[in-house]
């Protein structure tokens, strides 16, 4: 059976949202069920590996913790860590099984062309009246009513099911974006912040650099120069940093004139 983390809430250091977890439920160290809010927006289940990953993971955690400046002892950081790092994992593979945007548009353009070639259809049906009448006045949208005209919720349902589908499109274009890398390094990013005593930078030197790229290694299983390495996603997330301090600063000196 397993067991819920005790208590999970978000909190939000900037662009990214991640779970506070306050005490571990001790019944539940050989099996853990968590909920993580990626920086897409999405809720990932994530579970602990199985006891023969487990000394594996640990070795991984201890590497991680040190890199990033942790004390290994430190149970609430490592706790988080091990989530984080689920999370990385299955929104890399979400990521990597995504189709291009040419190929996820396709059904979803049938679907608006339908719907509203079928709107128009039915709106076509005004200048014949014997035909309008017999469609609208028909058993399937209820019982006959002679007084009964076009039902403006139909064609309502088929407008929101055109909408939906051209809401629902990928608007990018060419090739697949490295979301999956995106993803990693901002979950990084949102642990090093909260947890290091480093300050974090953009630079692919500095000491979130390579945090960075030992986390990726650890959620992907690949060097990050296989994949065309890292610096890109570094930079902007340590500058939507600098714009949240921006912004942050802005509003408290507001505030500050406001009272006085």
């Amino acid at each position: 059976m397993q067991h819920l983390l005790q208590s999970t809430e978000l909190a939000a250091a900037g662009n990214f949202h991640y779970p506070r977890m306050n005490a571990l439920d001790s019944r539940a160290r050989e099996t853990r069920l968590g909920l993580l809010h990626l920086p897409l927006g999405v809720w990932v289940v994530v579970k602990a590996p199985s006891d023969d990953n487990q000394k594996l993971e640990r070795e991984q955690l201890q590497h991680l913790l040190q890199v990033a400046g942790i004390s290994p002892s430190n149970n609430n950081a490592a706790a988080w860590l091990r989530q984080t790092l689920e999370g990385a994992r299955s929104s890399y593979k979400v990521a990597k099984e995504r189709p291009i945007a040419a190929d996820y548009n396709t059904l979803l353009e049938d679907i608006e062309k339908s719907a509203k070639e079928l709107i128009d259809r039915i709106e076509r049906l005004r200048r014949y009246s014997a035909s309008w009448l017999a469609f609208w006045r028909s058993t399937p949208f209820g019982p006959v009513d002679l007084e009964r005209v076009e039902l403006r919720e139909v064609l309502s349902t088929l407008e929101n099911i055109a909408s939906a589908a051209d809401a629902a499109k990928d608007r990018r274009h060419g090739r697949r974006r490295k979301t999956g890398k995106k993803n990693a390094v901002d979950l990084a990013f949102a642990f090093f912040v909260r947890f290091s005593p480093h300050q974090p930078s953009g630079t692919p030197t500095g000491a979130f650099a390579r945090f960075a790229r030992e986390f990726y290694s650890a959620a992907t299983g690949s060097e990050p120069d296989q994949d065309g390495g890292l610096d890109r996603q570094i930079r902007e997330a340590a500058k939507h940093l600098s714009i949240d301090r921006e912004r942050a600063q802005r509003k408290s000196v507001k505030k500050s004139r406001l009272s006085s």
